[in-house]
């Protein structure tokens, strides 16, 4: 695997006062059965991005795709907003799992200008491009698979005299040296697709936090946790709409603490708030 920066820039804004910086990358790996698949654990690439400007407000987002203009098939790959203090910085931290063998590229872009006429110089699109980060999977892991051996063992033959008799106790109802069947109760189950996931984005506008969800669960019941050491842990439960997704705003200072998605009891996401 190999990583390596590709531009660092400051975009051309209304008074040339908005930049980024993508910092705090690491890999892990998250199990493949976390997305409804078989093999061997996917690389995560975790990140944070930070957007500054003295302007009166500001509009940023950033978007992971491949080099066919395609985001990873496991969400948490977009994320985007915006903000209205002057001399804001607002820093996002988040995390997404990559498909082998390819080259992602985090692009940042943001643009910024007076509140007044944020309508005239947000509308016409993200902005320019402020910084960029690459990323190349490795190959998928080579998986072996040995065929157990076998053993072929030859009947035993016995040879009776024609002089021996043998007899057949008559059946008493019983029968011994049986060894009886075991019923096994079956469980129903639909399995996963190849491609659900759920995974949680957050971001801070005004001293509120911004929660969201996007999965492949519509209606589906889920678990929002936030833990901290040394803190209360805080709880929602949800109802992911039809299209799978929630949102939640609140006030509650969430910096420093580890949010976790559940569903029917399995982790499905993780995120540190910076």
């Amino acid at each position: 695997m190999s990583l390596s920066l590709l531009s660092v820039s400051t975009s051309v804004t209304a008074d040339n006062s908005l930049s980024a910086v993508i910092s705090d990358i690491s890999i892990t790996y998250r199990p493949a059965s976390n997305f409804g698949q078989t093999g061997p654990d996917l690389e995560t690439l975790n990140y944070c991005v930070t957007w500054t400007t003295t302007d009166e407000a500001m509009a940023f987002q950033y978007e992971i795709t491949d080099a066919l203009g395609q985001r990873p098939p496991y969400g948490n790959a977009y994320q985007g907003g915006n903000t209205w203090p002057a001399g804001q910085t607002n820093k996002w931290c988040a995390d997404t799992t990559l498909e082998f063998g390819k080259t992602y590229t985090i692009r940042v872009n943001g643009t910024s200008g007076p509140r007044g006429s944020y309508g005239t110089w947000a509308g016409s699109g993200p902005g320019a491009l402020l910084t960029s980060y690459s990323y190349s999977t490795g190959a998928s892991p080579v998986t072996t698979t040995v065929p157990a051996a076998t053993t072929t063992v030859a009947p035993a033959s016995t040879t009776i005299p024609k002089s021996t008799k043998t007899t057949i106790p008559s059946s008493s109802g019983e029968k011994s040296g049986l060894t009886p069947r075991t019923s096994i109760a079956p469980v129903e189950d639909d399995g996963l697709d190849d491609e659900d996931y759920a995974d949680i984005g957050v971001s801070n506008k005004g001293g509120k936090f911004d929660l969201r969800i996007s999965s492949t669960f519509p209606d589906a019941d889920m678990t929002l946790r936030a833990t901290k050491r040394g803190s209360k842990s805080i709880s929602w439960n949800v109802t992911t709409n039809s299209d799978g997704n929630y949102r939640i705003i609140t006030t509650r200072s969430l910096k420093g603490f580890t949010l976790t998605l559940w569903i029917d009891g399995d982790k499905w996401d993780s995120l540190l708030i910076r």
